[in-house]
Order: C-alpha cells, then structure tokens, then sequence
C-alpha cells in the first residue's frame, strides 16, 4: 500500500475527494490576510513558478457559502470584492503551476484546507463615512464616498442646542442625501452601519443663511 494511496484514503475519510495531482501541487505560502477593502491576499513566490492557481471559498459562521472562485494569477498578490457579510470564514489555497499538467483538478474545491485560513469580522471595522462635502443649492445637499462596509447609512439633523430634528436610514449604496429639516438645522452628521456596529459620524455644518 503506497503513501499516496494512504493519503487519499485519509482524504476520502474526511470526505474530501483528492482528484489525480493534487500531491503533486506545491501550494505557495500565504501570508497574513488582514481585514481589508478590497480584500487583498498575497503569498510568497516559489520557484520557478509562472502562475498560481488561486481558489477562495468564503462562508457565513451558519455555512452558507457567500463567495467561490478559481482563477489563475500571474503575480503574488489579488484582490478580492467579498459580499458583505457580518462574519466571513475564508479558506484560501494558492497553488504553483509546474509544467503543463499542475494543479489542474476540474474543481478547485479539492485543494482547499479543511481549516478556515482567516476568520474576518467586518462588524469590527466600519469606518467614519469620508464627506465630499455639502453643497448650499437650495435645499442644501450632502455627498459622502461610498462605503464598502456598511450594510445601512444613517442621517441625523441636529439643532444648535443639539436636538435631534429628525433622522434618516439610507440604503448601504447611498452616497447622496438633500436636506429637508426645519431652518433651526445647524449640523448634519452621517453614520454608517455595519452589521450590528456603528461609525463614528462625520459631521456637516449647515449655513446660518439656509
């Protein structure tokens, strides 16, 4: 009985299929995935390799599968536009090409370790809303940079004597929002929502003129 087929006997246990060169790929060395926007994965270059074989599978801590790609990579880094999910567990496999037959199993899943490569918590990072500014047109308008994070954006008016005048939930995609408060408005601010978490709020002061 030979190492391979004990290998893939193992593998079959554990209910996963090891097609025919799987062995024989050599997987390149991740290297730290951090919480980013777009995620980015990079891993360090083997020898000799012309290409690498990148294939991501992310899940929901329930099990649904949220995001899965094979793809070929030129370079050793890619970026990656994840669905926004509260928390993402992210199984990552970058496998070197060597010769014409490497790593070429029909489906990529088979290479894919059986323990999560990162767990990313997105509810940890949702960043202030960056304000392109408020145009004084009347009514007056406020423009932010779309955030890729958010799952809501919240707008709040605000008195001089800070009262809440009135507030506002906004799709994730909204990056426009026109006033259309009392004129003791004086300060806007604006929210984003990620999950169960909330931003900081980036603040806007209305004309004393509007």
């Amino acid at each position: 009985m030979t190492k391979r087929f004990l290998i893939r006997a193992l593998l079959a246990i554990l209910g996963v299929f090891a097609p025919e060169g799987v062995s024989a790929c050599q997987q390149a060395t991740l290297q730290p995935i951090e919480h980013t926007v777009p995620l980015l994965i990079a891993w360090h270059v083997v020898s000799g390799a012309p290409r690498y074989r990148l294939v991501v599978e992310a899940r929901t801590p329930e099990g649904a599968v949220q995001h899965y790609s094979d793809r070929w990579i030129v370079g050793t880094t890619a970026a990656l536009d994840l669905p926004a999910a509260a928390r993402t567990a992210l199984r990552v496999a970058v496998l070197a090409q060597s010769g014409a037959t490497g790593c070429d199993a029909a489906d990529g899943r088979a290479y894919l370790p059986l323990a999560a490569s990162a767990l990313l918590d997105q509810v940890e990072h949702c960043p202030t809303p960056r304000l392109l500014g408020l145009h004084t047109a009347h009514p007056p308008s406020l423009q932010w940079h779309l955030l890729a994070q958010a799952t809501a954006i919240e707008v709040e008016v605000w008195s001089a004597l800070g009262e809440s005048l009135g507030k506002e939930s906004l799709p994730s995609t909204s990056t426009h929002w026109v006033l259309r408060a009392p004129k003791t408005a004086r300060t806007i601010t604006v929210s984003a929502l990620c999950g169960t978490r909330r931003s900081p709020p980036a603040l806007a002061i209305v004309p004393g003129d509007y």
